[in-house]
């Protein structure tokens, strides 16, 4: 009996061990469907995108394999980096499309911007051409420069006046521009300056006025120019113009003439010396020839005489004949010191001549590479260099009417030169230019002014 009980009870253990096996196991489909159903909820907007996504990557990953070259198992360590290399990305230019070069070696776009400065300098010189025959009749006894652009024809301008009108606006004040202009004009020998405070109109305070004048006073004075001296008038350009308020506009540029009359004396002329010209452009017109254009620097110049074109180009002077004679469209007998002429010359084609040449008396100057001057280097306030330069500095030097790259030799005291210093130096330029002793120079780099200086002594 004890033997069958154990055995009842062992049955009825096996049973209930068994019993939640066989329960979980008659319900696989509901488990599924459970699951499924949760998945559903899960996956029901973000899931589905990220879904998307992945099988999306899956397809790409599925088309590379099959663009891929098949594994050889033959293949050398030699094949293998030949393929790599092969693998490598080959730049490709973005103006023409083609690979093998960059955007900044691209034949098609260095062609282009050639291209693009050369109608850029036919434009020029038509506008120049337009803007001469359209100047109207007038005679000057002074020549004035009207300073308000920063760039090469200001210096030249600037070193062929006798006097200048600086034209400083009201609300900004004094610039560093006006800075630049400033000390350009003391550097090139402008020897007189007035000044017009422009923009008046848009200024309601009056002590403000007060306040820039007396800054541009001070500014004036640092530089040298008479400050307390120098007349300011204040107007407003744009009311001259269109005639709304005649104290601040017409009224305003009658004081402004008035004073030009009374502080920039008439100036004395060198006429007693050898012709000398510097060229500022060159025309060519069709069934006459070539014509130069400039400012007589000193002595006089009739329509027969022979000349000679120096500077610039290589080889020995050009010598040609001034067959005629003209200023503001008229023709005249000759040209004297201090008139901007036209010279009408025999024989020559337009690209025989350019602008830094002079025309000069045969025999009465010489060009030179090398020369020794005293220089001055602007600081950074004043618009110049922020750092030193050191021996073989390479500036643009503007002499006269020329821009001429050159190269600078430092003493051997002297192993390098901060800005605002002042420096004796060695200068040679890559081009001959006529020099001689008291000659003033600007130094430019970068489009902007770095010094200044005189010739002290050419060197053969």
């Amino acid at each position: 009996m004890t033997h069958e009980l154990i055995m009842k009870q062992n049955s009825e253990e096996e049973v209930k061990k068994k019993k939640p096996i066989a329960l979980k196991s008659t319900t696989p489909r509901q488990d599924i469907e459970s699951e499924e159903s949760d998945d559903e909820e899960e996956y029901d907007e973000e899931g589905m995108a990220m879904l998307a996504r992945k099988f999306r990557k899956f397809m790409r990953g599925k088309k590379r394999l099959h663009k891929r070259k098949p594994f050889l198992k033959g293949s050398s360590s030699k094949e293998k980096e030949k393929d790599k290399e092969k693998k490598k990305e080959v730049p490709i230019c973005y103006e023409c499309n083609k690979p093998g070069h960059f955007k900044i070696d691209c034949p098609e776009l260095k062609w282009m911007t050639r291209k693009l400065k050369k109608k850029t300098l036919m434009a020029e010189w038509s506008e120049s051409e337009e803007s001469s025959l359209e100047e109207e009749d007038q005679q000057e006894t002074a020549q004035i420069c009207y300073m308000a652009n920063d760039d090469e024809n200001m210096i030249t301008g600037a070193a062929q006046m006798d006097g200048g009108i600086l034209v400083v606006s009201a609300p900004d004040g004094p610039m560093p521009q006006t800075k630049e202009h400033i000390l350009l004009a003391r550097q090139v020998g402008v020897p007189s300056l007035v000044c017009f405070l422009n923009k008046v109109d848009a200024v309601d305070d009056p002590e403000l006025l007060e306040l820039v004048e007396m800054e541009l006073r001070e500014l004036l004075s640092f530089y040298k120019f008479p400050g307390d001296e120098i007349p300011i008038i204040q107007g407003s350009a744009l009311s001259a113009l269109q005639g709304t308020n005649d104290e601040i506009g017409r009224q305003a540029i009658l004081k402004l003439m008035d004073a030009v009359d009374e502080y920039i004396p008439e100036p004395v002329r060198q006429l007693d010396k050898p012709f000398l010209m510097p060229i500022e452009d060159v025309f060519s017109i069709q069934g006459r020839g070539t014509v130069v254009t400039g400012r007589v620097e000193q002595g006089t110049i009739k329509a027969g005489e022979d000349v000679e074109i120096l500077g610039i180009m290589q080889g020995g002077p050009i010598k040609t004949t001034v067959t005629g004679v003209e200023m503001f469209k008229k023709v005249l007998d000759h040209g004297l010191a201090g008139d901007n002429v036209g010279l009408l010359l025999r024989g020559l084609k337009r690209g025989d001549v350019q602008r830094g040449q002079v025309v000069c008396k045969p025999g009465s100057l010489k060009t030179y590479k090398r020369f020794e001057a005293e220089i001055y280097v602007l600081t950074k306030d004043e618009g110049g260099r922020h750092t030193a330069f050191f021996s073989n500095y390479r500036p643009q030097f503007y002499m006269r009417t020329a821009d001429v790259t050159g190269k600078v030799e430092l003493p051997e005291n002297v192993k390098m030169v901060m800005p605002g210093d002042n420096v004796t130096a060695v200068f040679e330029l890559i081009s001959p230019v006529p020099l001689e002793a008291g000659q003033r120079f600007a130094l430019r780099e970068g489009g902007r002014t770095v010094g200044a200086g005189v010739v002290s002594k050419v060197i053969s």
